[in-house]
C-alpha cells in the first residue's frame, strides 16, 4: 500500500489539506460502425474496419488514445 491509501491529500510526501484532485478520466460515450469483410481462400481471413467516435461531458479533455478513430483489422486462421 502506498502513503495514499489512507485518503489524506499529500503533496511532495506530506500531508496538504489545500491540495486538489486532479480529475483526469473523463466521462464519456462511444459510439462504433463498421463493415467486416470474410474471405474463404486461400485462408480464412477477416478484415475490420470500424469508426468510434467519442462523446465527452463538461468539454473533457480526452487522452490521445480516446479521441475519434478509424480502426482496421486483420484476422486469419489457419
Amino acid at each position: 500500500m502506498s502513503d495514499h491509501s489512507d485518503g489524506m491529500r499529500y503533496l511532495d510526501g506530506k500531508a496538504n489539506e489545500a491540495g486538489k484532485l486532479i480529475v483526469n478520466d473523463y466521462q464519456c460515450s462511444r459510439l462504433t460502425g463498421g463493415v467486416m469483410l470474410s474471405l474463404k481462400k486461400p485462408f480464412v481471413s477477416d478484415i475490420r474496419v470500424n469508426y468510434e467516435k467519442y462523446f465527452y461531458k463538461n468539454n473533457g479533455v480526452p487522452r490521445p488514445s480516446e479521441k475519434d478513430k478509424i480502426v482496421v483489422e486483420f484476422m486469419t486462421r489457419f
